[in-house]
């Protein structure tokens, strides 16, 4: 089981950054990975961070159809 230390993280918005940059797949994981596994959890999955997981993997794998990469959360 994975750990949630994900609490102490700095936001991606907080983190100075060019405004055409959209945020990398691990800045993406990194910031929002705690609160979907939370969320899963909130929702009965079975196994909440192998969802989160799998949620995460196939944005990387779509993350060239996005028209708007920096939408990648929406």
């Amino acid at each position: 089981m994975i750990q949630d230390d994900t609490q102490d993280i700095e936001p991606i918005a907080a983190r100075p950054q060019a405004a055409e940059s959209p945020p990398t797949p691990a800045e993406l994981f990194t910031a929002h990975y705690g609160g979907m596994v939370r969320l899963a959890r909130l929702l009965g999955a079975d196994d909440p961070e192998d969802l989160a997981q799998e949620a995460f993997a196939r944005l990387f794998r779509r993350r060239r159809n996005l028209r708007d990469p920096g939408s990648a959360l929406a």
